[in-house]
């Protein structure tokens, strides 16, 4: 136990060390991971009406995601109640074939919004599974306020019982998995 609590620590300084705030990293493949498979991250820092609009082309890929934790322990939010992950079939395509996911603590009332779970602080990766293009996200720090002048005119409004709609579907979908 001792020997594990260290390990982790060291573990996630080092991430924190090698991750910049409020910026991603460019696609790598990490030491000793999967071949076919890139990474990026960044440590957003938001205040709470703060949001932190991240732009990217989609990936040509089998598959991809974007997702939350917590940065310390590197451990997923709550994503059987909140939206702490979108992946290639989740997620709204603007028009101009840009994907715009939101990290904020409140609800923009946009589809592909990552909730931070109030935390000030975390780690937001991303995974392109089989990439022949490997885009590497970009970031604007906005007020929550202002995150519709980020956007499109043509991105739709996502409001309350679209939310409760995908949350009951991320609810159903951890009862699968976990077999609950």
């Amino acid at each position: 136990m001792e020997a594990s609590v260290a390990f982790w620590k060291m573990y996630s300084d080092g991430i924190k060390a090698m991750t910049p705030t409020n910026e991603f990293t460019a696609p790598n493949r990490p030491a000793g991971g999967a071949v076919n498979m890139v990474h990026g991250a960044c440590r957003w820092n938001l205040q709470s009406d703060q949001a932190l609009v991240v732009e990217f082309d989609e990936p040509v890929a089998t598959y991809w995601s974007i997702q939350t934790y917590m940065l310390h322990w590197l451990q997923p939010l709550d994503f059987a109640n909140r939206v702490t992950s979108l992946n290639d079939g989740q997620v709204h395509m603007d028009t101009d074939g840009t994907v715009r996911v939101v990290i904020s603590a409140a609800d923009p009332g946009v589809q592909n919004w990552l909730d931070t779970s109030g935390l000030p602080e975390g780690l937001c990766s991303y995974r392109w599974v089989r990439a022949t293009t490997e885009p590497t996200p970009t970031t604007t720090v906005v007020d929550v306020a202002h995150v519709r002048s980020q956007l499109p005119k043509s991105t739709p409004v996502f409001g309350p019982q679209d939310r409760d709609t995908q949350i009951a579907a991320r609810r159903r979908g951890v009862a699968r998995r976990f077999r609950r």
